[in-house]
C-alpha cells in the first residue's frame, strides 16, 4: 500500500486486522461521513494526537465468529510498534516495517476528524488501568457501526486501553480489546 492510498483503504483496515496494521484507534474513530465533529469527542481526539507523537507498543486480540470457525475458536493476536518516525506490525510472528510514518497518520487523522460522525460520552473515572478517564463513541455509516470505549490516562493524556465493536456489513462483527505500552519501546531487530 502506497501513502496516497491510506485514505480508500482505511474503512478495509477498520474491518481486520485494526490494530495489525499498527494504527490503533485512529483508524476506528474516524469512520467517515459529511458531519461536524462531537465536541465531545475532543479529548479522545487529542489522545489520539498524542498516541501518533508518542512511541508505543500495541498489543491486540480480536475476536470474529468467522475467523474462530476457521481457527479452532481461537482469538487473533497481533503486536505493533510506533517510534517517531517508523511504524511495525507483527503478522504471522514476523516483524515487518508499515510503508507510512505517524506523521502520515496524523495527516489522515486531522483530515478525517473534518468529516467526523461519531458521537461521544465521557463515561467514568476508572482506577482498574491507573487513574483515568474513559469515554465512549459510536458511530454509523453506510459500511456498518463503530463503538469503542477508551481509558485515557490522567497524567500523561495517552490511551491506556481500549474496546472496539465493530459491525461492518459485508464482514460481520468483531469485538478488540487493545492495550497500550509506552515504557521502553524499541524498534524490532528482525523487521523486513
Amino acid at each position: 500500500m502506497n501513502k496516497s492510498s491510506l485514505p480508500n483503504r482505511c474503512l478495509r483496515l477498520r474491518s481486520w486486522p485494526i490494530f495489525a496494521a499498527g494504527f490503533g484507534l485512529v483508524l476506528v474513530l474516524p469512520f467517515a461521513a459529511e458531519a461536524a465533529p462531537d465536541p465531545a469527542c475532543e479529548p479522545m481526539f487529542t489522545a489520539i494526537t498524542k498516541l501518533l507523537q508518542t512511541p508505543n507498543h500495541q498489543y491486540m486480540s480480536q475476536s470474529s465468529a468467522t475467523y474462530a470457525l476457521q481457527n479452532g475458536g481461537k482469538m487473533r493476536t497481533s503486536e505493533s510498534i510506533s517510534t517517531s518516525d517508523t511504524s511495525y506490525v507483527k503478522l504471522n510472528d514476523q516483524w515487518r516495517k508499515v510503508p507510512y510514518t505517524p506523521q502520515d497518520l496524523m495527516k489522515h487523522e486531522e483530515e478525517s476528524r473534518q468529516n467526523s460522525n461519531e458521537i461521544c460520552h465521557f463515561l467514568r473515572d476508572d482506577s482498574s488501568e491507573g487513574e483515568a478517564s474513559v469515554y465512549d463513541a459510536h458511530s454509523e455509516t453506510p459500511a456498518g457501526k463503530s463503538a469503542v470505549q477508551i481509558w485515557i490516562s490522567k497524567v500523561n493524556g495517552l490511551p491506556l486501553r481500549e474496546e472496539i465493536d465493530l459491525d461492518l456489513k459485508d464482514k460481520g462483527k468483531t469485538h478488540s480489546s487493545v492495550r497500550f505500552d509506552y515504557d521502553h519501546v524499541e524498534p524490532p531487530k528482525d523487521a523486513k
